[in-house]
């Protein structure tokens, strides 16, 4: 399990990743993924897994090749991207994390 401080960290390691700019890059791309896979371990929360879904799938059009201006619907991208980051910011305040929860099993070195 992870601390809320933890999980809030990792969501602003998602919006760095955001402001690093779209495009193909696949070691960003994997660094997006680890970070959802850490948050979406942690969580018990449906609505948690929900938006980590969400936003792996964003940060899939993000890092693609030509699809990251806007999705299929018209919608953009960076846009929803840094909505859904402020939803699942709001899911880990509102959740079960406490800060007397073990350590974040994020390896930074894995980076």
């Amino acid at each position: 399990m992870i601390r809320k401080a933890e999980a809030l960290e990792l969501t602003e390691r998602l919006r760095g990743l955001i402001e690093l700019g779209p495009g193909n890059n696949q070691i960003v791309h994997g660094k997006a993924k680890r970070v959802l896979s850490t948050l979406q371990a942690a969580g018990l929360d449906p609505d948690l897994e929900g938006r980590c879904i969400e936003l792996r799938a964003l940060f899939d059009q993000w890092f693609s090749t030509d699809r990251w201006v806007r999705r299929p619907d018209g919608e953009n991208v960076q846009r929803d991207l840094y909505r859904q980051l402020a939803a699942l910011e709001t899911v880990i305040d509102e959740s079960y994390f406490t800060e007397d929860r073990g350590p974040l099993p994020y390896d930074e070195q894995a980076d």
